[in-house]
């Protein structure tokens, strides 16, 4: 019987390969760069054997790597290049690449499908066999061009030539023309729940001294200017009106050592996110909408997020408001406790469902690619 049972099972077809190249390390804790990959990550698994081959775009944790290996048939990370020979550091600054990691986990027969992260790693994936090529640009097309100066094949016009389908995060990515000649998808963000489990009592909770604390997405120094911002202009006040109230920020990548943000998410008792920039706001509000807590967030930077200010979160235009808000839900348990529930209750009805089936649609060799730019979002 056993023998038999092993037979039939080789007439069962052999599930594809994909070939996921990232600019960083997938992490759905992690910042916008990092959460956007790992999302990636968990929806091309549900349909492909993935192999990843990454950059390390700093510390990681063993968490971390065994999230990715979990999802993985193969991989390899990248070690970062200021590690690295001094001639081998600045070859890799001036076209970055996978380099010897890439070979080592291409299958023998090549690959059914090659994901790129970014458009950066456009070279890599011109050096694998694969019938179908996707790139997903999670950001404006003018943000990322400007690498052009230092990889001179980076244009909007080769990326449209070398890639079969392009996915973003969002439809303005793609505005220009040029880019709209290839067939594109929309798969809004999304956080991982799963990744993010909630605690029985996760909503009621309260600590001695209630923590405000500042998250935010730390992939640069742009996120600097916020938290500056917020701990001269706002954190005076609300310290005066809530004496018993602490301060904190969520770590950044490179600050392995740090509480996680996780940890940090789940104790808040509010969630503060005064970035205005929507592309750098929308994971960590989501992130801590999804960690059950209440946030306020800057009004301008949510606006297309679709939550009902004083429902799902609080939004804030102007300092006094920031402060008036802050003092506000920190002297209320239950305004947080209703925002909290609102919160998480949004991510779960979030609607990301159908533009995730349709990308996985157009991987199929037996759908084809869109022909047009799909608005799911």
């Amino acid at each position: 019987m056993a023998a038999r049972d092993s037979s039939l099972m080789d007439f069962q077809p052999k599930q594809p390969t994909l070939l996921m190249l990232s600019h960083c390390v997938p992490d759905a804790l992690g910042n916008a760069a990092r959460a956007r990959v790992w999302q990636l990550l968990r929806l091309v698994s549900r349909s492909y054997k993935v192999h990843l081959a990454c950059r390390m775009d700093g510390p990681i944790r063993l968490d971390q790597w065994r999230a990715a290996r979990g999802l993985t048939g193969r991989l390899a990370m990248q070690m970062p290049a200021t590690r690295l020979h001094p001639f081998d550091w600045f070859r890799r600054q001036l076209a970055p690449t996978l380099g010897s990691e890439l070979g080592d986990i291409v299958p023998e027969s090549g690959a059914d499908v090659v994901l790129c992260t970014h458009p950066a790693l456009m070279a890599d994936s011109q050096r694998v066999d694969a019938r179908f090529k996707v790139c997903d640009v999670d950001a404006p097309a003018s943000a990322w061009a400007l690498g052009a100066a230092r990889q001179p094949g980076l244009s909007p016009e080769r990326l449209a030539e070398t890639f079969d389908l392009l996915t973003t995060g969002h439809a303005s990515y793609l505005e220009e023309a040029r880019l709209l000649h290839r067939p594109a998808i929309v798969l809004p963000d999304a956080v991982d729940l799963a990744s993010f489990p909630l605690q029985p009592s996760a909503a009621v909770a309260e600590p001695p001294a209630p923590l405000l604390l500042f998250h935010a997405n730390w992939q640069g120094p742009a996120a600097q200017e916020p938290f500056t911002w917020f701990r001269r202009n706002v954190w005076p006040a609300v310290q005066q009106a809530v004496p018993e109230a602490t301060f904190a920020r969520t770590p950044s990548a490179h600050e392995i050592g740090a509480a996680g943000s996780a940890d940090l998410l789940r104790a808040a008792s509010l969630v503060v996110l005064p970035e205005g920039n929507p592309r750098l706001a929308r994971w960590p509000v989501m992130q801590a909408m999804a960690s059950q807590r209440p946030v306020i967030a800057n009004a301008s930077a949510v606006e297309d997020l679709g939550a009902r200010d004083g429902v799902h979160l609080l939004t804030a235009a102007r300092e006094r408001d920031w402060s008036r808000l802050c003092i506000e839900s920190l002297r209320s348990a239950r305004i947080r406790l209703k925002l909290a529930l609102g919160a998480r209750a949004f991510l779960e009805h979030y609607a990301t469902g159908d533009a995730g089936v349709a990308m996985l649609r157009a991987l199929d060799p037996r759908e084809g690619p869109p022909t047009s730019l799909s608005r799911a979002a």
